[in-house]
């Protein structure tokens, strides 16, 4: 079998998905010469179990737990090698890694010495060995580096979650379908809504098994010996039957097909996000007006209360025009319903009706405006009515000559 992909390691307490296989019936049975000559039913009983224990040391064990069996093995070999043994105490967990540790406890525990897991054993040793020095100088040995706070970002969380539920489900049905006889009924699609997995986890997972899909392929058409990565996929999936590879094919694709469906499916039912509405502050930061008038003594309105109001007056000191914006969506009862009522977009003002907003000139500013500050809102009404000056469109654009009068 295709190697698995690296989930999180929980706790050795927990079961897991699948149990570890007992070797009691295999220690001692076979002298080397005899495994060479397997038949081919017992070498692939041997191999599935020899899968199997791997996933089971890939789910409980992590690197660091993999030098203990490793040193241990290396001791009980004809020829102790006591130098090898010395670079491997002293390497690093990541340079060790979990794969010899996991050959090394099938070993340990009775597993047949078949030449591909010696052999690759003994090879990882020797790449170790070339690396790590087996003795350390009190001025040589690196000095450990205090470990700064691991910060996890929500992308590396989501893909730890969905390392994890690929380990704990889709890993442990592929154990139990190779165990049934590749008989299977397994539904990725019920536990992914069952387990409320996001869209773009469902995504992760399904890339996961695109190599798998990849390689199953590749050994169906037929592999190319002398390439070494198709020669290694011989060797991984050799023990399985063309009707057992079919089945492995059929489970990953559509593993992948569950995956994709579910990650179409919570995007096309995803909530839009409802856009936050910009704040009063924000929307008024670049209008210019005019603050104040010293001659005519006006004072502009704070240009917030222009949002949402039905009506603004303005007055341009340059030009002598009084206008009267009118809200093309007049909100009656103050109840600052969305869409309504006056707007500021950058230095214009907007949402007005566009025939009802207009702009006169007055003839004696003094006198006019002094009228219009005393005037209450049933005079307003009649305010521009009465200017005897030819009327003009307003275009919404305000500027360091305009007065904000008034809001209503």
């Amino acid at each position: 079998m295709a190697a698995k992909k690296k989930v999180k390691k929980v706790s050795k307490k927990l079961d897991g998905a699948f149990g570890e296989p007992s070797w009691e019936e295999y220690v001692d049975r076979y002298t080397d010469e005899e495994l060479m000559d397997l038949d081919g039913e017992e070498k692939t009983k041997i191999n599935l179990k020899i899968t199997q224990a791997f996933n089971y040391y890939n789910y409980h064990y992590s690197p660091k737990d993999s030098k203990q069996p490793l040193i241990e093995w290396m001791k009980k070999q004809k020829v102790v090698d006591k130098d090898a043994i010395s670079a491997i105490k002293n390497a690093s967990d990541w340079q060790i890694g979990i794969t010899v540790g996991s050959v090394a406890r099938m070993l340990l525990k009775g597993a047949p010495p078949m030449g591909n897991l010696v052999h690759s054993l003994k090879k990882r040793i020797n790449e170790i060995v070339t690396t790590v020095p087996t003795e350390w100088g009190t001025e040589d040995k690196p000095k450990e580096k205090p470990k700064a706070a691991q910060i996890i970002s929500i992308q590396d969380r989501m893909v730890e979650k969905a390392n994890n539920f690929a380990g704990e489900y889709i890993e442990g049905a592929v154990d139990d379908m190779i165990a049934n006889g590749f008989k299977t009924d397994f539904s990725l699609a019920t536990l992914l809504q069952v387990h409320g997995v996001s869209g773009k986890a469902a995504n992760l997972i399904a890339r996961m098994y695109d190599s798998d899909v990849e390689d199953l392929t590749k050994v169906l058409a037929g592999v190319d010996k002398e390439d070494e990565y198709e020669a290694q996929l011989l060797e991984g999936y050799g023990h399985y039957t063309k009707p057992q590879l079919k089945k492995l094919l059929q489970f990953y694709t559509s593993v992948i097909a569950d995956a994709e469906h579910h990650g179409n499916l919570q995007k096309a039912t995803r909530k839009v996000r409802k856009k936050k509405a910009p704040s009063k502050e924000k929307l008024i930061t670049k209008i210019k007006y005019k603050l104040q008038d010293e001659k005519l003594k006006l004072v502009s309105v704070d240009p917030k209360d222009i949002l949402g109001a039905n009506e603004l007056w303005v007055y341009n000191t340059k030009n002598r025009k009084l206008g009267k914006y009118v809200a093309s969506n007049i909100d009656p009862k103050g109840m600052a319903r969305d869409g309504s009522g006056l707007s500021i977009k950058g230095t214009t003002i907007i949402g007005f009706d566009e025939k009802l907003s207009i702009q006169k000139t007055l003839r004696k500013p003094e006198d006019s405006l002094k009228e219009f500050k005393s005037a209450g809102k049933v005079a307003l009404r009649k305010f521009m009515d009465e200017l005897t000056t030819t009327d003009t469109k307003l275009n919404g654009r305000v500027n360091s000559d305009t007065i904000l009068l008034k809001v209503i």
